[in-house]
């Protein structure tokens, strides 16, 4: 570009372009070719959300050779890691993980082949066949954890109470009662916890079932718990578009929990012990 062309100040070039890349994140790699500014700009936001895929491996291989331990920690905040990762892909997995050590929002499926990437030492972590983690590593900085594929026994909500910034929890599967009573009673910061599976013939009957087990059990009146049906890919799509949604201000399916666990505080959800939201609660999408 000619000195004498017009060019807009620095600060409105800047707002433009992240503004533009927020709004349309599919143009952010033919944004970081206009100018070397203008990725340095950019070129974090790429990384705000990270999801770990077969698509984006080769990227992400180099990523982790080019760019410096301070940037992931710097620049990730959302991390999903779906699974079925194969052999060759552990040792990338478990980089990916070790980077990413200021991330908040994870969404992790603890299936078979995680395994043996979760109990690696560098992770710090414990991953027995209990569900049992180890409040070390990536795990320090965690706000909001969404368990994909793995039905939590109760020994590991015990170790999940010492996550020291948990507040938000989300279970696709439970059918353990106990581990939810655990979660309720021991994670003293949580502020909310989902579970996505219907396994009886209804809404109402399922709560039943995971809270009613006991005399002197918590309740499902208990304002924190929400019941949120989703599939897998469900889920999975939701945090994806919710991650980058909340970056603007939108919603996502936490922010709409949060919503109804403040509605129930407030005695505004009839029946008391309902625990799903339904369109009378006029909670956003």
């Amino acid at each position: 570009m000619s000195s004498s062309e017009p060019r807009l100040p620095l600060e409105l070039e800047l707002e433009a372009f992240t503004t533009t890349a927020r709004l349309y994140p599919k143009s952010i790699p033919n944004l970081l070719r206009v100018a070397h500014r203008v990725l340095t700009w950019i070129e974090p936001l790429l990384y705000e959300t990270l999801i770990f895929s077969s698509d984006n491996l080769p990227h992400l291989r180099y990523a982790l050779e080019t760019k410096p331990p301070t940037f992931w920690s710097r620049n990730v905040g959302n991390l999903l890691i779906p699974g079925y990762l194969g052999m060759q892909n552990r040792v990338l997995a478990l980089s990916v993980l070790s980077a990413c050590a200021s991330v908040r929002n994870l969404c992790i499926n603890i299936r078979e082949d995680l395994l043996p990437l979760l109990v690696e030492p560098q992770l710090q972590m414990i991953l027995r066949e209990t569900c049992a983690f180890s409040p070390h590593g990536i795990f320090m900085s965690v706000t909001h954890l969404t368990v994909l594929d793995f039905d939590p026994r109760e020994i590991g909500i015990r170790e999940l109470a010492a996550f020291p910034a948990l507040t938000h929890l989300c279970f696709r599967i439970v059918y353990d009662p106990e581990a939810l009573h655990c979660a309720l009673s021991q994670c003293a910061q949580l502020e909310v916890l989902i579970t996505c599976k219907v396994f009886e013939s209804t809404l109402e009957k399922t709560c039943r079932t995971l809270f009613e087990f006991k005399p002197g059990s918590y309740s499902y009146c208990d304002p924190r718990f929400v019941l949120m049906p989703m599939t897998f890919d469900e889920i999975v799509k939701n945090w994806e578009s919710g991650a980058r949604a909340r970056v603007q201000g939108g919603w996502d399916f936490w922010k709409r929990a949060e919503a109804f666990v403040e509605k129930k505080r407030r005695g505004e959800v009839k029946p008391e012990s309902r625990c799903w939201i339904e369109e009378s609660d006029m909670i956003p999408y």
